[in-house]
């Protein structure tokens, strides 16, 4: 026992002394490794905010390792170097320089260079519409707009006036824009720039009458005028010495015409004329010959661009008819009145009815005794409708309508007293007549069937009075020329109306 105490006794001097041995001066240093390197800045974008903005607003840059000093760093918006406000090791504040645009964020510091992964979207100054030259004009007429922040680059901007698509930019700089102005209605100019929007306190105004370009190839009147397809045919008529027997075919969209196939018949003046399923036909008239005729009937077709002569018009056997009015309802063509030729001539207060699918003809129920010449013709509402004209030495200013199914005629409300003539022009646009012209007269009136019917001034044709000129209407707009003017001239020049800028 007692040497076992005597053991543990030594164990603990031992000890203490390897202890004592281990804090002496003259002991070795512990091997602690290689000395610590100190690692290099390594700057890095983490985010910015804003993400988008106007020139001249600051943004915050948050991240790691920048230059303390503002100095020490460099960044740049999309290649454009910018002022750095404060700076931190974590933070830095730059303000978007004034060329700035939309591109990726670039940072140099301790000689090192970070690019951001996403883009600062430079947001424009709005645009500022200060003014534009005309105030009104027609399609096609140029206008100028003027102004701030417009930028230079036409595919960044948007003009649209009122209803129209987009329009074709003919130059640009900051302050100014020219465009022609379109198809579209009277209202503002509105301006995109970059998804910036702003819009004109004045409005565009359109004026109803447009002048297109003239029919190169003569003058005419007392021709015929059809539409089909939304194509204009005008052919036959008159000149001086001379009747005519060619056709052509005008297309709006383009102002342009192309020739089509001569009328097989005799050259003459005054046809009567109406469409049916896409054909026009053609019959009687003034072929300069004789007062016994004509009476044929033609059919033509704009599709093989061909004529086919059909059984003779029985209105009139052996008598001359011209100038008669015509309407159609329903897919039947119909005749009034006319004259058997020059003024003062026996009139005629027939009705004649065409069914195309049967190839005959049938008289209908007149509405008076005298008859009447120079007449307009035009349907609204499977109501045919004959009014104006003359008989025996008497304008008129009165309108009859036609009811197809009972056969009968009522009385309408008349143009205004004085408004008598002959020689007029029709067509329908939105379920409304237009009528004017005749007797070397300008003004227009547009009639509205509600009721027992009003009529209602419009704007006067802007060239020379005349009558006996050719309308005609395609997609809600007219078209109006040639005729004879108050020197009896012959007219080639050709007017587009509009009425829904005619309010």
């Amino acid at each position: 026992m007692k040497k076992n105490y005597l053991h543990v006794i030594s164990l603990f001097v031992l000890a203490f002394l390897l202890i004592h041995c281990k804090d002496d001066d003259d002991s070795l240093p512990a091997d602690d490794g290689p000395p610590t390197q100190v690692e290099d800045p390594n700057p890095d974008i983490i985010s910015f905010t804003p993400a988008l903005g106007k020139k001249g607003i600051q943004v915050t840059l948050k991240g790691v390792d920048f230059d303390a000093e503002p100095g020490g760093n460099t960044v740049r918006f999309n290649g454009v170097a910018s002022q750095i406000d404060t700076a931190s090791e974590t933070t830095l504040v730059v303000t978007v320089p004034e060329n700035a645009t939309t591109g990726k964020i670039t940072l140099e510091s301790h000689g090192k260079t970070y690019t951001s992964f996403q883009d600062f979207t430079v947001l424009l100054p709005p645009p500022i519409i200060s003014d534009f030259q005309p105030k009104e004009g027609v399609e096609g007429d140029e206008v100028t707009i003027t102004g701030e922040n417009f930028g230079e680059d036409a595919s960044a901007v948007i003009i649209l006036f009122h209803g129209s698509d987009p329009v074709e930019i003919q130059s640009i700089s900051d302050n100014k824009i020219v465009v022609m102005a379109p198809d579209a209605y009277s209202g503002p100019i509105q301006m995109g720039v970059k998804d910036q929007y702003t819009i004109t306190s004045d409005d565009f105004t359109y004026l109803p009458w447009r002048q297109m370009k003239d029919f190169e190839q003569g003058r005419r009147w007392h021709g015929l005028t059809v539409v089909i397809n939304d194509k204009i045919y005008i052919g036959l008529g008159y000149v001086p010495d001379s009747n005519l027997a060619d056709l052509w075919e005008y297309d709006p969209k383009t102002d342009s015409w192309k020739q089509m196939a001569d009328f097989i018949g005799t050259e003459r003046t005054d046809p009567f004329s109406f469409v049916i399923d896409g054909h026009l036909y053609i019959g009687a008239g003034d072929d300069g010959v004789s007062t016994e005729g004509p009476n044929d009937f033609y059919r033509f077709d704009p599709n093989t661009n061909t004529w086919t002569q059909l059984d003779d018009f029985p209105g009139n056997p052996n008598q001359m008819r011209e100038v008669a009015a015509t309407f159609t309802i329903n897919g039947k063509g119909y005749v009034y009145g006319g004259r058997q030729g020059i003024p003062n001539t026996p009139i005629y207060n027939d009705l004649w009815e065409y069914d195309p699918k049967l190839d005959t003809w049938k008289e209908k129920n007149g509405f008076e005794t005298a008859g009447r010449t120079g007449a307009v013709g035009f349907s609204l509402n499977s109501k045919g409708y004959i009014g104006l004209g003359y008989k025996v030495d008497l304008l008129l200013n009165d309108l009859w309508e036609y009811n197809p199914i009972d056969d009968t005629w009522i009385e309408k409300t008349s143009l205004p007293e004085g408004m008598e003539r002959y020689g007029a022009r029709s067509f329908t646009i939105d379920n409304k007549a237009y009528v004017g012209m005749g007797n070397h007269k300008t003004d227009f009136w547009e009639f509205n069937p509600e009721g027992n019917g009003t009529w209602k001034k419009k704007s006067d044709f802007p060239d020379e009075a005349r009558f006996w000129p050719f309308a005609a209407q395609v997609n809600g707009k007219a078209y109006i020329g040639f005729g004879r003017d108050d020197s009896l001239s012959y007219l080639k020049d050709i007017w587009e109306y509009t009425p829904a800028h005619d309010q």
